[in-house]
């Protein structure tokens, strides 16, 4: 019994521990610190509610499955078949860049807690640098020199 407890949980940790990391690094998709990408989400968001809720579900995994179906059909016998050519890898292909995953490049792009930190924290430094430059030309313009206004 125990032993059959330890491997479930075991498979059970497997599976959660990189969605909970998937959704603790995306959690900033929300909460506008990226507003353009935030905006961007919640309008397809918006657009995929009002079709979920204007279509039956049954219509909807209808399309799904003819969909899946349809895509399997053609690569398997309308789709000519190309001879794969097996190649080495040269240093020309390192150039090229590779348009990877759309959606995960746009998750990817969202800034971490940590990078918010830092952001805010030079952002408080250049500003207080300004404000004390502010003062010393205060000072430099008001006193002709420094011991007058001692």
């Amino acid at each position: 019994m125990y032993g059959l407890f330890t491997l479930n949980a075991r498979t059970v940790t497997k599976i959660l521990i990189p969605r909970k990391s998937l959704l603790y690094e995306n959690r900033n998709a929300f909460n506008f610190s990226h507003p353009q990408i935030t905006t961007f989400i919640l309008i397809c968001l918006i657009i995929l509610w009002r079709i979920l809720a204007s279509i039956p579900t049954r219509i909807v995994i209808l399309l799904a499955g003819v969909g899946q179906f349809s895509a399997t059909f053609y690569t398997e016998f309308i789709a000519m078949p190309t001879p794969k050519i097996h190649r080495e890898m040269s240093d020309d292909d390192e150039t090229q860049p590779s348009r990877g995953n759309v959606f995960e490049n746009l998750f990817l792009s969202l800034p971490t807690d940590e990078d918010l930190r830092r952001t805010y924290f030079w952002e408080a430094c250049r500003l207080g640098e300004r404000e004390r430059e502010k003062y010393v030309r205060f000072l430099k313009y008001h006193c002709v020199s420094f011991s007058k206004c001692n």
